[in-house]
């Protein structure tokens, strides 16, 4: 019976050691962004395209802004 209870209590601790040493993510090298930086970056970037375009659509390069817009929404619904 007491060997059941080691080897019961062996079992629970190796699990629960297990459960706890998640993989770290790989560290950023400089000037390097995180994907929630880049996510960021890519809507702000969306929003002043497209009111560039609103804004301005007697602009020469408004139709081109909104285009981009359009690519960079499709783009960040992939991921």
């Amino acid at each position: 019976m007491l060997k059941f209870a080691l080897l019961g209590a062996l079992l629970i601790s190796t699990s629960a050691l297990s459960v706890g040493c998640k993989k770290k993510p790989r560290p950023l090298k400089p000037g390097e962004l995180s994907v929630k930086e880049k996510t960021e970056l890519r809507t702000k970037a969306i929003n002043h395209y497209e009111r560039l375009a609103k804004d301005y659509p007697e602009y020469a390069h408004a139709e081109e802004a909104k285009k981009r817009a359009q690519a960079l929404k499709a783009e960040q619904k992939k991921k």
